[in-house]
């Protein structure tokens, strides 16, 4: 009888522990959290710097009314993707794309519900 085996890891910690590509891509994490990010700035700066002189002052309504639904939709996308194993290690891009895209979802939830509710 031997001396017992030392614990393993799962094949997945070890891949990301060395470098391993993973099924993650930056470029697909940073399209998904382009739209919210862009909702983010432009509501942003209309709130905090409110200079009339500053482009973003004078977005088009029509620029909102289509980025708002797209940063909703791709919001649901990464959490669906990134958020269904929530213990296991993820790229630094992933939890970028998430901490956008969550907390612009739940802001986006109470803004609609405002709204509803003052109808």
């Amino acid at each position: 009888m031997g001396a017992a085996k030392p614990p393993t890891l799962p094949q997945r910690v070890l891949d990301y522990a060395q470098g391993v590509a993973t099924a993650h891509s930056l470029t697909v994490a940073l399209l998904l959290c382009a739209p919210g990010v862009l909702c983010w700035t432009i509501w942003l700066v209309h709130e905090f710097i409110g200079d009339p002189r500053y482009p973003f002052n004078n977005v088009p309504v029509a620029l909102i009314s289509n980025l708002l639904p797209a940063a909703i939709v791709t919001g649901a996308v990464s959490v669906g993707k990134y958020a269904h194993r929530p213990l296991d290690p993820k790229p630094w891009f992933v939890y970028l794309n998430l901490a956008v895209n969550v907390i612009g979802l739940f802001f986006a939830t109470v803004q609609i519900i405002l709204v509803i509710g003052s109808i």
